[in-house]
């Protein structure tokens, strides 16, 4: 972009010392090439901000969407690193078989939420009380399993 800006620059530099003048057709033409070479390179500048502005918040909407989604797709068994005590349910939607997590909270939510599988929106759970969940804490099923074991 600086080169675009130095060869209308020099044109410019160079249009003024040849002492062009208004008066002849050839000055008229040049002179109004000249300021529309101007106005381009104005534009070009103002857009190319514009772009790295965009560019700068597509990236972070991006980030943010790969926050969600690690959120809503990667749930209970890839936060065994973390040290939370939040608790996920996880569910295999009955339609496409595709496994589901949300956090247990929802369970005694005061809003009413709605989980819909976000494969092929069938609604897996609304806390409305007409669904019957019940939360397994994975460490205490890890436990049992122990249990069993021996």
């Amino acid at each position: 972009m600086t080169d675009l800006v130095k060869k209308v620059s020099f044109l410019q530099g160079m249009v003024e010392g040849m002492g062009i003048s208004e008066e002849s057709k050839e000055g008229k033409i040049l002179l109004q090439i000249m300021e529309v070479l101007e106005e381009v390179v104005d534009t070009v500048e103002a857009l190319q901000a514009d772009q790295c502005d965009l560019q700068d918040y597509v990236e972070s909407i991006d980030d943010d969407v790969a926050e969600l989604e690690d959120e809503v797709f990667n749930c209970g068994r890839c936060r065994e690193d973390d040290d939370d005590e939040d608790e996920y349910i996880e569910m295999d939607c009955p339609e496409c078989g595709t496994e589901v997590c949300f956090p247990a909270d929802i369970l005694s939510s005061e809003e009413t939420i709605e989980v819909k599988c976000p494969n092929c929106d069938y609604v897996l759970f609304v806390n409305d009380g007409s669904y019957d969940l019940e939360v397994i804490d994975e460490d205490e099923e890890e436990d049992e399993s122990e249990e069993d074991d021996d």
